[in-house]
């Protein structure tokens, strides 16, 4: 499967997930999965009112409905793909119980990723990491790096690795917000000196850095941004233009 496949089975499930209804109040009868977002037990608002928005989002949701894109493809066995696919890299992210910037590190835990798309003879091709919220720059850095540096044979080396993020709204507060974390986030998952386009294979053998490419998946509009695009694609030279483009 070639990158313009993924891509549009990326943006096909995007544009289910933002059709898919919600448990006990939003039950739409033409989305085409039978997928709904569950809902948080009922709470009150700080003010002793009933929260009337108890919807759970996680990237559950865009996980499984690409799993069914996946399935559903019509060029079967052009490509597998497995889930929850251990790193072929030891990476760390905290030490003596704190945050650190994560790292590469042999002597640190394997990760993993949360679909791993494989050519036809079963070797990694596109690595897929869901992420849902306004997340802090930690978790954002936690994926990028292993997107980054997880190794992939010679002639697949080249092939983008994907960043699936789903948020429920935005304003400018948020994309502000954004711009930074994915300043952060591009930039902290580079070698140790510093080179951002050099990684190496599990042999110690220098190789380029794969590119990682994000989706971003707005499901809900404010009024003052009606008409803004909910689906947005970009990568570590274009994201600034791309996110202002949404305000």
């Amino acid at each position: 499967m070639d990158k313009a496949k993924v891509e549009k089975l990326i943006k096909n499930s995007l544009q289910k997930l933002q059709q898919i209804g919600w448990e006990n109040k939003n039950c739409n009868k033409n989305q085409e999965s039978r997928l709904i977002f569950p809902k948080y037990r009922d709470r009150n608002n700080k003010d002793g009112k009933k929260q009337e928005d108890n919807k759970r989002i996680s990237e559950q949701e865009a996980r499984f409905l690409f799993v069914i894109e996946l399935e559903n493809a019509k060029d079967t066995h052009s490509f597998y793909y497995s889930v929850e696919t251990p790193t072929e890299f030891g990476y760390r992210f905290s030490e003596n119980g704190k945050k650190i910037n994560p790292k590469k590190d042999t002597g640190g835990q394997s990760g993993k990723i949360d679909i791993c798309i494989y050519d036809t003879d079963c070797n990694r091709k596109h690595l897929v990491e869901f992420k849902a919220h306004n997340s802090d720059i930690h978790d954002f850095s936690k994926d990028f790096i292993k997107l980054k540096y997880e190794p992939k044979k010679n002639e697949l080396e080249y092939e983008p690795n994907y960043f699936v993020h789903i948020l429920k709204s935005y304003d400018g507060g948020t994309i502000s917000s954004l711009e930074k974390k994915y300043s952060e986030a591009f930039k902290i998952a580079v070698d140790k000196d510093n080179n951002a386009n050099i990684t190496v294979d599990k042999d110690n053998n220098a190789k380029k850095a794969n590119e990682v490419r994000v989706f971003l998946c707005i499901l809900e509009l404010k009024e003052k941004y009606k008409g803004k695009e909910t689906i947005i694609y970009f990568d570590e030279k274009d994201y600034i233009e791309k996110l202002g483009k949404l305000l």
